[in-house]
């Protein structure tokens, strides 16, 4: 039996389309009804909700832009982009213009954020009928393909986090997780060494053993880990009703923190405390999925499921920084779906819509990482000038002018944001880091004193943090090692010259993390997590050359 392929819903009939998404939008609505009738609905709104808020109105700009010659993965994260950035999008204009209008003082209210969200898809909906209406040529999946045992037995994965971290919670015993833990290793070695799995399986594998890693952390307790006044902005908009972007401070300048998280709060009707436990996770569980999609244009499917798991395997993904950093998180997906985007098999002027969309997005998500990105992005445009007169095979330079235009929008955008938000905090912030680093470069380069990352080298550790530290410098070691024996041979290098730029770049970041004083103002887990992004491609090709080498050092001697 064959079902139409709901990855792919932008290119169904229009009918069928628009019933899927009205359905859901009246759902939403009328749970919302129930809701303040006092009739509770405490998994079906959050449910709908979720879906409503990640996916709707991204695949209502997937049919308005007619993007349809995309792969399913590639449907799945765009829709999933677009959507965070259109809630973003609406949650900032009503902030702005609802109290200017006259509507509410309270903007960032249950009711105008619902009753406003049904509009813009109404909206939304108009437009892609007079856009799209008349294509349809939807794929399908076959039904076969869901129920399959392997399918089934990569679903047990997540139960498992659930119902370990329950019996953690209730009844003090971690053996349900140990077991996890176990499951989850045999499953990378059975996809790295055989061919048990399916290929076709290999990005659910991913998001599986993901999703079941944050979760198996982020639920035991009913206490939240969140840093950098994350949880004290949405409340505070949440109490206020309204996100007031004059107050002056870095963390204010966070649309991501203070206006999105309380749109999840308000639509999804559940404790601010679970959006973070529970739902923000499933977004995280989508990061080692994009790079996956990143490296898989590059590399064949079992390279991009080692980079991927090398993502995982970061404690700064499914603990230190992504469940406890979210505006982080945000900001490095929206990161990783402009470079998706970049290598998309579609037009010009599309690929520069959707890239600006999700540069935005990055923009709005985090101050620190939007800055670092602009400067990646300035790196690679000289870069490109270099790496022309070296190579000047035309076809490794087609994606030039669309980069450098991207690049030029995205500075005016960033300055222009963070200019006018926040008391243009950030400009100070950025003037006294550069003055610490100027002013103690030359007396405290590798300090530990001054520098966090060479700091973080040194301390003394015990136990499974000595184990992580180690494996960490062990990764960034094969990473400086890939890196160099692709550019000693560049000539038969798969990566084009746009992605080798932003990866040298965040190379050098984490090099400067340890070596420059006062560089790593971000934690250097942080900046870790950040150049993984583009680095584990050069991780798994460093560490194939150096066992290559070793192995040929031991049956020379043997």
């Amino acid at each position: 039996m064959k079902l139409e392929n709901p990855f792919k819903l932008q290119n169904w009939k229009f009918k069928k389309f628009l019933l899927i998404i009205l359905g859901i939008q009246l759902s939403l609505l009328g749970l919302f009804a129930l809701n303040n009738l006092g009739v509770n609905t405490p998994i079906i709104r959050p449910l709908i909700g979720f879906i409503y808020l990640s996916f709707v109105p991204g695949y209502l700009l997937l049919r308005i832009l007619k993007l349809h010659n995309l792969s399913s993965i590639e449907s799945f994260l765009y829709a999933l982009g677009l959507s965070l950035f259109m809630d973003m999008l609406v949650g900032f204009l009503m902030n702005m213009f609802y109290p200017i209008l006259g509507i509410t003082n309270k903007p960032i209210s249950e009711i105008p954020i619902v009753l406003t969200m049904a509009g813009v898809v109404f909206l939304l909906c108009i437009i892609a009928y007079f856009r799209n209406k008349k294509y349809n040529s939807p794929d399908y999946i076959n039904l076969k393909d869901i129920l399959n045992p392997q399918v089934l037995f990569l679903s047990l994965i997540p139960f498992m986090a659930i119902f370990g971290t329950y019996l953690v919670n209730y009844y003090h015993t971690n053996i349900l997780l140990m077991i996890m833990i176990v499951v989850i290793t045999l499953v990378a070695l059975v996809i790295g060494f055989t061919n048990w799995i399916d290929k076709k399986y290999y990005p659910y594998a991913i998001w599986a053993i993901a999703i079941a890693l944050v979760w198996h952390i982020m639920l035991i307790t009913p206490y939240v880990n969140n840093h950098d006044g994350e949880m004290v902005g949405a409340k505070s908009t949440i109490e206020n009703g309204f996100w007031n972007y004059n107050i002056y401070g870095n963390y204010n300048s966070v649309l991501s923190s203070n206006v999105f998280t309380s749109i999840v709060y308000f639509i999804l009707g559940i404790n601010l405390t679970w959006v973070y436990k529970l739902i923000f996770p499933l977004w995280i569980s989508i990061f080692p999925v994009v790079i996956y999609a990143i490296v898989n244009k590059y590399l064949d499917c079992k390279m991009a499921f080692l980079c991927s798991f090398i993502t995982i395997l970061s404690s700064g993904f499914w603990y230190g920084v992504f469940p406890t950093t979210t505006k982080q998180f945000m900001a490095e997906f929206f990161i990783s779906l402009i470079i998706v985007a970049m290598y998309g098999k579609i037009n010009s002027l599309k690929k520069m819509i959707i890239t600006l969309m999700f540069g935005m997005g990055v923009i709005w998500s985090h101050y620190g990482t939007s800055y670092l990105f602009m400067v990646g992005l300035l790196f690679t445009a000289i870069f490109l000038k270099v790496y022309k007169l070296i190579d000047n095979k035309p076809n490794n330079h087609n994606n030039s002018k669309e980069f450098l235009s991207f690049v030029l929008i995205y500075l005016l955008l960033i300055l222009s944001w963070y200019m006018y938000v926040s008391g243009s905090s950030l400009f100070g912030s950025i003037v006294s880091i550069g003055t610490s680093i100027f002013g103690s470069i030359w007396t405290s380069f590798l300090s530990p004193d001054a520098s966090r990352g060479a700091y973080m080298i040194a301390k003394q550790t015990s136990g499974l943090r000595t184990i992580s530290k180690y494996l960490n410098l062990g990764i960034a070691f094969f990473m400086v090692l890939g890196m160099f024996k692709t550019f000693w041979d560049y000539k038969k290098s798969k990566f084009d010259p746009i992605y080798l730029g932003l990866s040298l770049y965040f190379l050098g970041i984490l090099v400067a993390s340890v070596a420059i004083p006062h560089f790593a103002v971000m934690n250097p887990s942080r900046l870790y997590m950040l150049s993984i992004i583009t680095l584990t491609p050069f991780c798994v090709a460093g560490s194939m050359y150096f066992f290559k080498n070793i192995s040929k050092i031991f049956r020379m001697y043997s």
